[in-house]
């Protein structure tokens, strides 16, 4: 395979540029370079990213001649409908400018099941886009400011035809000031930190019923519970009498706290999990042991020193199995809860709301979060979630929006 890309002028056959491409080493850098950029870009407000956006509009008339020149020669679009592309970028960019954050300023609303709730608008990560030759600017800049309005990060892989056009973009945007480079609703492992400050009777209260829950075969449940070092201990020994106390029996007789899970199979699944998470170093606080009995009863389980490499850490336990990691502190805790595939629901127990909704907003990178308490869905908040939870969101109006056509309707004249 060609190390080189080589652009010809489809109007007379004449080769215009020869670049070289990245090895998959330089490659990797420029992925690790702009999620580090999405790192601190994420925290800008929605009033300086319009900034940028805006200067991205004008660097583009800036270069108008240049970038015309470019796509003329690339791909052979007529000059005239190649400023008309570029006009139609600008008018991209100053949309987006004004209005950006309107669309993405928090949004409050009343939930049905706590005192109030918003909805914050967090940007995911590093977008890829994959773009054609026929409109060399618009298609890029089609997906592209929206991201970086939205707070991402952006990375370009344009045609090969028109690699000079995807080059002198890059200019551009750098020279405006930031440039580094289906509903799907899948599992979670979900952590909910326990944070220096927490009540530690909300927090053992709340982390009991998100285990357990509907048999803790929920895709939002609590499954893993992140304690600072200041709580940890006085947390353990809380939460495990409490979950000791629990028992799983026939769901229609009184005294059952939960049920059996909905298969054996899947009984038998979770417990190879629990096993294989004591060999590589966890600790059975309670529970831990399979039953021999009909049904496909697992008692409630703890376990404790859960550590990256076990099931119990970086996979879903999708049963009453608690894994309980010990933070240095609240920022460590946060760091644990993100280190994860995973990224749909998500807890913090803290005496401060305040600092509580600016972490859930700004840093924990899950679809949900809960403050001081467990919950599940709600009709008036968006459900679902991020990175390997999937994609889309439902209720709160969200769905609606996935499921139909936006469709545009346009009178040119009457």
């Amino acid at each position: 395979m060609s190390n080189s890309i080589t652009t010809i002028n489809p109007t007379n056959g004449e080769t215009l540029e020869t670049y070289t491409l990245m090895n998959s080493g330089e490659a990797k850098q420029v992925v690790d370079a702009c999620y580090d950029a999405f790192l601190d870009w994420r925290l800008e407000s929605l009033e300086n990213r319009a900034k940028t956006v805006k200067a991205i509009g004008q660097a583009m008339q800036d270069r108008k001649d240049e970038l015309v020149e470019l796509m003329v020669k690339e791909m052979g679009k007529l000059p005239e409908q190649a400023r008309q592309e570029v006009d139609l970028c600008t008018g991209i960019c100053d949309y987006t400018a004004e209005n950006g954050p309107k669309e993405l300023a928090d949004e409050e609303r009343q939930p049905g099941n706590g005192e109030r709730g918003f909805i914050s608008y967090s940007p995911m990560g590093v977008i890829y886009g994959i773009q054609p030759w026929n409109f060399p600017a618009y298609q890029v800049v089609r997906y592209s400011i929206a991201n970086i309005m939205a707070g991402n990060g952006v990375l370009l892989k344009h045609a090969e035809n028109v690699t000079g056009s995807g080059l002198l973009l890059e200019k551009i945007y750098r020279e405006a000031g930031y440039l580094k480079k289906t509903v799907l609703e899948l599992g979670s492992n979900d952590a909910y930190l326990v944070l220096d400050d927490a009540d530690l009777d909300v927090a053992v209260d709340t982390c009991v019923q998100g285990r357990v829950y509907n048999g803790g075969q929920t895709c939002v449940a609590a499954k893993r519970f992140v304690v600072t070092e200041k709580n940890y201990e006085a947390f353990k020994e809380r939460y495990v009498a409490r979950m000791e106390s629990l028992t799983a029996g026939d769901p229609t007789q009184e005294g059952s706290d939960l049920g059996p899970m909905a298969r054996v199979d899947l009984r038998d699944g979770l417990h190879d999990q629990v096993e294989e998470s004591v060999r590589k170093g966890a600790k059975i606080l309670c529970g831990g042991e399979k039953p021999s009995g009909k049904g496909a009863f697992y008692p409630v389980t703890v376990l404790d020193n859960v550590t990256p490499g076990q099931p119990a850490y970086d996979d879903e336990l999708f049963g009453p199995v608690a894994a309980l990691i010990r933070a240095k502190d609240d920022e460590d805790a946060m760091r644990i809860a993100n280190d994860s595939r995973y990224g749909l629901g998500g807890g913090i127990i803290s005496k401060d709301v305040k600092r509580a909704t600016e972490l859930a907003s700004k840093y924990f990178d899950t679809g949900m979060v809960f403050i001081n308490g467990f919950g599940v869905a709600t009709p008036e908040m968006p459900f679902g979630g991020v990175k390997n939870s999937g994609y889309g969101r439902e209720h709160g109006g969200f769905g609606m929006h996935e499921f139909v056509n936006a469709k545009s309707v346009i009178v040119v004249q009457e």
